[in-house]
């Protein structure tokens, strides 16, 4: 027999090794898995939660509590922020009007003058 004939036989006696040894995990592991769900008394829905709750959080962009205070805090200094320089706009506003009124009637004065 050739080397490369070998080598071919090894590689699928080794595929077909590997393929029994994934199906025999896989049945172990719902041998174990249907155990637990006798022992618990758990239904599929608790056991669906249970693998991907926090797949299910993050994609509908729920938010954990402790990040939700966390959230909490920072939105609260960040609206006084922005409160304070609403108020601060609006006094500018207060002082910038009149003054805006007047350079626009000398605007008009001006362009009636040159027509």
């Amino acid at each position: 027999m050739e080397p490369l004939t070998i080598l071919a036989y090894g590689l699928s006696i080794l595929l077909v090794v590997m393929v029994w040894l994934l199906a025999f995990l896989v049945f172990i592991r719902h041998i174990r898995k249907n155990k637990a769900m006798k022992e618990l008394e758990i239904d599929h829905i608790s056991l669906y939660f249970d693998d991907y709750f926090s797949s299910i959080i993050n994609d509908f962009d729920l938010v954990k509590k402790s990040r939700f205070d966390k959230w909490s805090k920072s939105i609260g200094k960040r609206l006084n922020t922005v409160s304070g320089n609403i108020s601060t706009i609006e006094k500018f506003r207060k002082d910038f009007d009149p003054r805006l009124k007047t350079l626009e009637k000398q605007v008009d004065e001006l362009e009636d003058t040159s027509s």
